[in-house]
């Protein structure tokens, strides 16, 4: 679970939202971020999907890859700025 700041987090750079990664608004109220926790809960076979499809990914990743993959990501960010 990781916040969904408009790519201001970045989990999404690596992983696909909402099949790797499930994304919820942090800046929501305590109860609203409570329903959504729940509701996750309530859904345990998204959650294994999930959970599944975001451990296949982390292991397909070499330290190499993964170091040359966010090197890319921080020069494309640099030049952004």
């Amino acid at each position: 679970m990781c916040h969904d700041g408009d790519g201001a987090v970045g989990a999404t750079d690596l992983l696909s939202a909402n099949d790797e990664v499930i994304l919820v608004d942090l800046t929501v109220s305590v109860e609203q971020l409570a329903d959504q926790v729940h509701k996750l809960l309530e859904s345990p076979v998204r959650l294994l999907r999930v959970a599944q499809r975001a451990s296949n990914k982390a292991r397909s990743w070499s330290e190499e890859a993964n170091a040359a993959k966010l090197v890319t990501l921080v020069e494309k960010a640099l030049v952004e700025v």
